[in-house]
């Protein structure tokens, strides 16, 4: 889109919407299924740290207990081995719903190269165990996005891991590697609704990983379209949408479509995500 052009489309859509405010939602339903101590691991730790409310699901049956139960705004998953037989595929049903309906998932399975069935959901085309040495995790290039904890692109977690190399399906986006490698560690998908986490996380203690935690729940809990963070959604969003794409990146991530280049689609995208709103 010529930029004229797509200056003046902008304006129209703001003078449509009347620069009207939209409120982000208080008080988030959370449903978070872990095993172990509460405060044993980064994801308990940010959860903690950001004075975010919780149901516990401690085994797989809670979790599609849960799950049936109600709708949720963030369903925060950490466990180990794959799930039994006998939830395994009642529970991938359920968070599938919950995806389409609009819900987030933030994902971690130690395992999950042992449940292909899961992987189309999480934005992956496969996983691969990784072994030993421990890898470090890195930013993605070429561009960093909010929820990779503020890391530069090249910066490594200080902490290394064990986990699953992920394969990027066609519709995701990697937010971080495995530094040795070069292939994702850390994966979101679902027009960002979906982060999967490719480490195994037991590595690494709440002080090291809350910062990564806390970035993703942050995200998944926020406004994407919310471009100035003051929790509303006004013509302010526009212009800085606009000032991210025209710097190609360099402000502030601007892919929306997460197809690694910025283009009429990304504009597309973001005015579809004000228009729904933050409700």
């Amino acid at each position: 889109m010529h930029r004229a052009n797509r200056n003046r489309a902008i304006a129209a859509a703001c003078l449509a919407l009347g620069a009207s405010a939209v409120h982000a939602q208080d008080d988030p339903q959370i449903l978070f299924s872990s095993p172990g101590p509460w405060r044993s691991n980064p994801i308990s730790g940010a959860v903690i740290d950001l004075g975010l409310r919780t149901e516990r699901a401690s085994s797989p049956a809670d979790l599609l207990a849960a799950l049936r139960r109600q709708e949720w705004d963030l369903v925060i998953i950490r466990w180990f081995p794959p799930y039994p037989p006998d939830v395994y595929f009642e529970i991938l049903d359920e968070l599938t719903l919950h995806v389409d309906t609009g819900g987030a998932l933030m994902f971690s399975i130690a395992e999950l190269d042992r449940m292909p069935e899961y992987w189309p959901l999480l934005g992956i085309a496969g996983a691969t165990d990784l072994s030993p040495p421990l890898s470090f995790i890195a930013g993605a290039q070429p561009e960093t996005h909010p929820a990779t904890s503020g890391m530069a692109p090249g910066d490594l977690v200080p902490d290394v891991d064990y986990g699953d190399e992920l394969v990027l399906g066609p519709e995701s986006f990697a937010l971080n590697v495995y530094f040795d490698l070069g292939t994702p560690a850390i994966v979101m998908s679902n027009n960002g609704r979906v982060i999967l986490n490719g480490q195994q996380w037991d590595q690494w203690d709440v002080a090291s990983g809350i910062d990564v935690a806390r970035a993703q729940i942050q995200w998944l809990l926020g406004c994407p379209a919310d471009l100035d963070g003051d929790g509303d959604l006004t013509v302010f969003d526009f212009f800085e949408f606009q000032n991210r794409f025209d710097s190609g990146g360099a402000s502030g991530f601007a892919d929306f479509d997460y197809d690694g280049q910025l283009d009429v689609f990304d504009f597309l995208e973001f005015f579809n995500l004000f228009q729904a709103g933050c409700d």
